[in-house]
């Protein structure tokens, strides 16, 4: 009667353990996605802080369509004018000829004209500062 009165709370043990255990994975795998989402979000902030540190939070692909309807619009108004984007670390994209949008909305490929042929710039949405024509 000891031994099975042993095993019982043994048992009890156990699955009480096993229980907590998952419950730990769980808040624990919450607590990831909780992480993620914000990384997410930072990354999805557009445009500096405004007057008393206001942000303004736009999803990416709705940013990433606003600088194609951009520079079509730029492209319409003058077709001879050229079009450069402005990075937010200071560099700058010349003699742009045409932009491609990336499914996910967040990667845009620039085609440029240079002395040594077309080339391709690939860069990340947040990193866009502005498009103006030259």
């Amino acid at each position: 009667m000891k031994k099975k009165l042993t095993l019982i709370m043994t048992l009890s043990l156990l699955v009480g353990t096993v229980q907590l255990s998952a419950a730990t994975k769980q808040a624990e795998i919450l607590q990831l996605k909780e992480q993620d989402l914000s990384k997410q979000t930072t990354h999805a902030v557009a445009g500096k802080e405004g007057r008393g540190g206001e942000v303004m939070i736009i999803a990416p692909e709705l940013r990433a369509k606003d600088l194609q309807h951009a520079f079509t619009y730029l492209k319409r108004v003058n077709s001879a004018a050229k079009i450069a984007v402005k990075l937010t670390d200071g560099g700058v994209i010349f003699d742009i000829l045409s932009m491609e949008l990336m499914p996910g909305g967040t990667i845009i490929i620039f085609q440029t004209s240079t002395t040594q042929g077309v080339k391709y710039h690939v860069v990340n949405i947040e990193n866009i500062d502005s498009i103006r024509d030259v």
